[in-house]
């Protein structure tokens, strides 16, 4: 295979994730991919998509893929803080935590419009959904600091995920 290269555009790239919605993985009923453009462009599930209002500025979504010289593994992180360290921030991370045990799905959606499929690949399916990593509740130093909870998910597989072109269900 021949390499391509890259060429760099004029275009802004802003950084930062602008929402993150998540669903059980057994509530995905199927999905449509476009093999042309290399993406989801629809989504059937059972549930709608849950979205977590996360504090400004304190998401993220990283892929970091290595090798063993023979095999890529890419290791998907979704990272957010919910704020507050009271009964409803609790009762979303207990939500998150108890979803995850089947599995999740994400559309996280970039500053700059663009949505991915987390938890799904061509190769795995929904074999290798998202996962819970750790939950990290946190009351600050001092009245100035603000009080919260941090949820990690993670998945690994093969693959960088797949943008999603369609409607949120």
């Amino acid at each position: 295979m021949a390499l391509t290269g890259f060429a760099r555009s004029c275009a802004k790239h802003p950084g930062g994730v602008a929402s993150i919605r998540l669903i059980e993985r057994g509530d995905i009923v199927d999905l449509t991919y476009d093999p042309t453009q290399n993406c989801v462009t629809q989504i059937r599930a059972s549930e709608q998509f849950a979205e977590f209002a996360f504090r400004e500025d304190e998401a993220t979504y990283s892929e970091e893929s290595s090798s063993d010289g023979c095999r890529i593994s890419v290791t998907h992180r979704l990272t957010f803080s919910l704020p507050g360290m009271d009964p409803a921030s609790q009762k979303a991370t207990k939500k998150v935590s108890e979803g995850a045990r089947n599995g999740l799905i994400a559309i996280v959606t970039l500053q700059n419009g663009t949505m991915f499929l987390v938890g799904y690949s061509r190769r795995f399916g929904f074999d290798r959904p998202l996962t819970l990593s750790t939950i990290e509740a946190s009351s600050g130093r001092s009245p100035s600091d603000s009080a919260g909870r941090t949820i990690t998910l993670l998945s690994q597989d093969t693959d960088e995920a797949l943008p999603f072109t369609g409607i949120i269900p």
